[in-house]
């Protein structure tokens, strides 16, 4: 279908929804007559609806009151895993728990469940004819079908259906991890892949080849920097991410098959294979939009089945987001209108990449800075994420714009460890955890105070992140003037070290059982194992604020606690400020609390710049 590439009147996005979330997922229809937007309204887990989506018709006159070209608009308890549209575009199928299913009519969408908590996967497009009898029922026969084929029982989460509904592909976990198709052969994929590639997205994606029936899996976790395998009739091939990527790479596939293949950061696009003339349509108009506006960040990309157009999601540093259509055959572009709205007219920050040290050990980070503002930061705050992910694309920025209101230029660090920067990478956060962490740390203060020339430079770490903010306060840390912890994990609990071990089919956990020194034991369960810090017998002068919640399961306040009173009692400057009822890091804290705990942050950074004795004294308690 051609879409008009003229902005229409009205096109401009609704700037005045301030609740939308960031979006989550993007999603251009086969012909590219729809747009489906998903955003998480509550990031930080508040709220009962977790992700909103709207289907929006581009052929319709934007802000059309014509029933049928309203925005529709669906909310989910779950956030929203995926899009499968049928090929005709009548319907889109919604992977939200169990499978929902939105049907198109005259009269606009409809909506009705098609699956009861199966977690089938299913191609990007489907059949019309498939969809007609799509149903649980139907699901579960594809399941039985399965399981006879292959002669074992099959969970539904092994099962992969393709175009036209026939169970084409399904893996086995454990123990001989192959893949198999009907009547085809044995395909073992390879151990490497399970073993050492996490499956969290984007950094793990599979995909069924609906043509050749090739499964292809891209991981930022394998090879020297990131792979794509490709597991089909010519066996195993291999091929590496490209060189001088600035993060982590999404891959985008025209929808219904993996002929073709774009790659992306936040900083740009890439051809990986198809044609040519699509892909540098989109890379120039990336790198014009990025010019024009440093504070966007490229998180999404979404393909037509012709390649003929994109559907292009930015999110701004400074708030909010900006979704385009792009046409890949003259190269021209129009804003698309969704709920959420454009970026907030604040266009001060600049987002660029950076590359903090050389060889194996250099780190990816991201500088956040309003120079064009004429006001030279104040200081500078190094950001560390929690794990085991990475935070190139996937943050929300809320934290970001904390510190640059505070005047503070932010050095946002994908510390070793973090995925999506090639196996070798991924398996340098060696054990003890803490100190691989400080060293890091310590990285990047040397390239803050060298080349960056910051007169004072903080750190603030969120859960494992904040993990070398504490080995650092008592370590030391050479440059480093605060230390901000957010829930940050100083050492396991005793319940959490003895979980069993991993068999396997984790590998996720599997790694972080190796980071903190678990091991397997004869009996099963695992060997108790540290985070590394060491117990306290020296702190350094290096002044810390500890945000802790008291229903935290994951950073135990009692273990923070008894850091807290250690260090103190070593002589350390450590201010402690609890939330009793609430949890995990301060963004998931009640809205009141958290802006309470961000006053009395600022306060303190203040006092912590000033020097002032005062702040190693005071705790708080929020209720």
């Amino acid at each position: 279908m051609a879409i008009a590439f003229s902005v229409a009147p009205g096109w401009a996005a609704q700037a005045d929804d301030k609740s939308a979330g960031p979006i989550s997922l993007l999603s251009i229809s086969p012909e590219g007559r729809y747009l489906a937007v998903a955003r998480d309204n509550h990031p930080g887990g508040k709220g009962a609806s977790r992700a909103e989506l709207s289907m929006i018709d581009l052929a319709c006159p934007a802000h059309s009151s014509v029933p049928a070209c309203r925005p529709y608009q669906f909310k989910s308890a779950s956030r929203l895993s995926s899009i499968t549209w049928t090929l005709d575009e009548r319907a889109a199928l919604l992977g939200a728990g169990p499978w929902r299913r939105l049907t198109r009519t005259d009269e606009g969408w409809t909506l009705d469940q098609v699956s009861a908590g199966q977690s089938v996967s299913l191609p990007e497009v489907i059949t019309p004819e498939f969809n007609q009898r799509l149903s649980p029922k139907a699901i579960q026969q594809a399941l039985v079908e399965a399981e006879a084929d292959f002669g074992a029982p099959l969970t539904d989460g092994n099962v992969q259906l393709s175009t036209d509904g026939v169970a084409a592909a399904w893996r086995i976990l454990s123990p001989d991890r192959e893949l198999r198709l009907p009547n085809g052969p044995v395909w073992t994929i390879p151990a490497t892949v399970y073993e050492k590639a996490p499956a969290q997205k984007p950094l793990y994606d599979q995909r069924l080849d609906t043509v050749t029936g090739a499964v292809e899996i891209s991981s930022g976790v394998l090879g020297p920097r990131g792979q794509i395998v490709r597991i089909g009739r010519k066996g195993v091939e291999t091929s590496d991410w490209p060189e001088g990527l600035t993060g982590p790479m999404k891959v985008a596939y025209p929808a219904g098959g993996t002929g073709a293949a774009i790659g992306y950061t936040a900083d740009g696009v890439f051809r990986l294979r198809g044609p040519e003339a699509p892909a540098e349509r989109l890379a120039r108009f990336v790198a014009d939009q990025r010019q024009a506006r440093p504070n966007l960040e490229l998180r999404h990309v979404s393909l037509t089945r012709s390649m003929d157009m994109a559907a292009v999601g930015f999110t701004s540093v400074d708030g909010g987001d900006a979704i385009f259509l792009v046409s890949l055959i003259t190269g021209e572009a129009r804003p698309a209108a969704t709920p959420g709205g454009e970026p907030t007219p604040r266009h001060e920050t600049v987002s660029r990449p950076v590359l903090l040290g050389s060889g194996e050990r250099a780190l990816r980070a991201r500088l956040y800075s309003r120079a064009a503002s004429g006001r030279p930061a104040r200081a500078l705050v190094v950001t560390l994420h929690g794990g085991p992910v990475e935070n190139m694309t996937g943050n929300t920025h809320a934290w970001t714009r904390y510190f640059l209101d505070q005047g503070l230029d932010v050095l946002d660090v994908d510390y070793r460890g973090s995925p999506g920067y090639g196996q070798p990478f991924f398996h340098a956060l060696k054990a003890p955890m803490a100190e691989s962490l400080r060293e890091d740390l310590v990285t990047a203060l040397a390239r803050a105070r060298g080349d960056g020339g910051y007169s004072a430079v903080g750190a603030y770490g969120v859960s494992a992140g904040g993990l070398a903010g504490a080995a650092a306060a008592q370590l030391g840390a050479p440059g480093l003037d605060f230390v901000v912890l957010d829930s940050g994990l100083i050492d396991l609990t005793p319940a959490q070290r003895s979980y069993d071990c991993d068999r396997g089919q984790n590998p996720a956990r599997s790694h972080t059982i190796h980071l903190f020194g678990h091991g397997p034991k004869t009996e099963g369960g695992c060997s108790t194992g540290s985070s590394g810090l060491p117990p306290v017998t020296t702190a350094s002068a290096i002044p810390v604020i500890s945000f802790a919640g008291g229903k935290d399961a994951q950073a135990y306040p009692g273990v923070t606690r008894r850091w807290v009173d250690a260090m103190r009692a070593h002589g350390g400057c450590v201010t402690q400020v609890t939330s009793r009822d609430d949890g995990h890091t301060v963004g998931a804290w009640s809205p009141a609390r958290e802006a309470e705990a961000k006053r009395l942050l600022s306060a303190w950074i203040d006092d912590a710049l000033a020097r002032k004795p005062s702040i190693c004294t005071t705790d708080a308690a929020l209720n």
